[in-house]
């Protein structure tokens, strides 16, 4: 009787240990890294969570990864959240808005393109399906123009630098570090310092952990405290990110001026900006209608549904 009941509590103690695993996707990005500081420091044990952290080479692959049940944290983007919305096995929530770079978005013009005004059909190159094709369509529309009256070249961010050096387009849309290359052969005409709303991080949780709301409440505590922790001061900033920058490839001083350059939410900005009526959902509605206007996709998304509260 005795073995019976010890064999029943280890039982019990594996079955409530893997229902605490968390399964957390990274990608080269800076925001990312935070996790495995988490994870060292020991900040999701405090919290009864452990964190597996599973490398993915790219953005795009992580994400697939998610949505295809195969982890259970990700991080994405407004516009990736309505893209992927009904992909997959998995239906993800907004649980965070974690970060932004204002400033780290922009177009960047020839030197034969006296305002955006002036684009008017001539090429501009972006990545289609993407956040900074929503921003070339906010940028358009804010110097009244259209999508329709430029010429799209669908490219790699990363090539918008060679595109624009060579003369095959008259602006590119970009994020950094190719936004700074791009300006060595053109003017930076707009960045999302003018666009502040529409570009920013979250992170989403699967359904999986979204509705074990005590698992999903303390892993929004340990992201946060980790947060809190690494900008406590200036010691804890310079130890977080020699922890971070290995995963990086990069030495810890040029990942330590990257990482300054993101704004990370407090926890209450975040829970401001997810409030139901808020301006994150008119941001989603919005990447919505202009995602299934340009058949980028033809998801259509239940805005409330898409962010846990």
């Amino acid at each position: 009787m005795k073995s019976f009941k010890a064999f029943l509590l280890l039982f019990l103690f594996s079955l409530l240990s893997c229902t605490n695993t968390v399964t957390i996707g990274v990608n080269p990005w800076p925001p990312c890294e935070v996790w495995y500081v988490a994870k060292i420091l020991g900040i999701a044990d405090k919290h009864g969570l452990e964190i597996k952290i599973v490398r993915y080479p790219t953005w795009r692959s992580n994400l697939e990864a998610f949505y295809e049940g195969n982890t259970d944290v990700v991080h994405s983007s407004y516009f990736n959240a309505i893209y992927y919305c009904n992909t997959g096995n998995n239906r993800g929530k907004i649980a965070i808005v974690s970060d932004s770079i204002l400033g780290a978005d922009g177009m960047v013009t020839a030197s034969t393109i006296g305002k955006i005004e002036d684009l008017k059909g001539n090429k501009v190159g972006v990545e289609v399906g993407t956040d900074e094709y929503f921003l070339l369509y906010k940028i358009l529309k804010n110097h009244g123009l259209s999508l329709r009256d430029i010429r799209i070249i669908s490219i790699r961010s990363s090539d918008a630098p060679r595109y624009l050096k060579s003369g095959t387009v008259s602006a590119v849309v970009t994020y950094e570090p190719y936004l700074s290359e791009a300006q060595k052969y053109g003017r930076l005409s707009e960045t999302t310092l003018n666009y502040p709303d529409i570009l920013k991080d979250v992170i989403m949780f699967s359904h999986r952990i979204a509705k074990r709301r005590n698992v999903s409440k303390r892993l929004k505590d340990v992201w946060f405290e980790t947060i809190d922790w690494i900008e406590e001061s200036n010691d804890n900033l310079q130890y977080a990110c020699g922890l971070m920058s290995a995963s990086e490839g990069m030495s810890t001083k040029d990942f330590l001026d990257f990482f300054r350059s993101f704004y990370f939410f407090k926890k209450g900005e975040s829970n401001t900006l997810l409030r139901e009526g808020g301006r994150t959902e008119g941001i989603l509605r919005d990447i919505e209608s202009f995602a299934n206007r340009e058949g980028i996709t033809n998801n259509r998304c239940n805005v409330k549904e898409l962010i846990l509260r």
